[in-house]
């Protein structure tokens, strides 16, 4: 038994339930899977039938099947939760998107007024309104600005993404 760190693999049980298997303390089996120490011909014979019986038998155990069979089935069904909810958040994301491009639309057509308004030198209390339109613009626009808008585009690419790998992964 020259690599010993297959029979985890093979049959998946821990030091101590293997030295309870073999009849040896679970001390002597950790120091023989570190080629520390040997064990006695008799547990090596048992692990050596053991391996042999679980490799064959794992090629044709349906209860694993089974188990794997049940594991993609609930898989799916989280994928396509995943999927749901994923969609709902791109659709969210693309109506504050609208909004924000809403907002900032009128805000920089009420800043075309303001200009309109200021430029109109037979009225002072326009030239007032105008320059408090524009201060309620600029401070609108430190709330919705440029970056909050590509901050959102980005969060739905990712989000496209996302919903792209679930459908390929239900795919499959």
């Amino acid at each position: 038994m020259k690599d010993r760190s297959d029979i985890k693999t093979i049959l998946g049980l821990t030091q101590n339930e293997m030295g309870m298997l073999l009849g040896i303390p679970r001390s002597n089996w950790a120091m023989f899977k570190s080629g520390q120490r040997d064990i006695s011909l008799t547990a090596k014979e048992q692990l050596a039938n053991l391996m042999e019986a679980s490799v064959k038998r794992k090629k044709h155990c349906k209860e694993i099947e089974v188990i794997l069979k049940e594991e993609i089935k609930n898989e799916n069904i989280t994928l396509k939760q995943e999927l749901i909810t994923t969609e709902l958040k791109i659709k969210r994301v693309s109506k504050e998107i609208e909004n924000l491009n809403r907002i900032r639309e009128n805000l920089f057509a009420a800043y075309e007024t303001a200009v309109l308004l200021h430029s109109d030198n037979s009225n002072v209390n326009a030239k007032l309104l105008a320059d408090s339109i524009k201060t309620r613009v600029a401070n609108s626009l430190k709330k919705y600005n440029l970056a909050s808008a590509t901050a959102l585009q980005l969060k739905k690419e990712s989000l496209e993404m996302l919903k792209l790998k679930i459908q390929q992964k239900l795919k499959h």
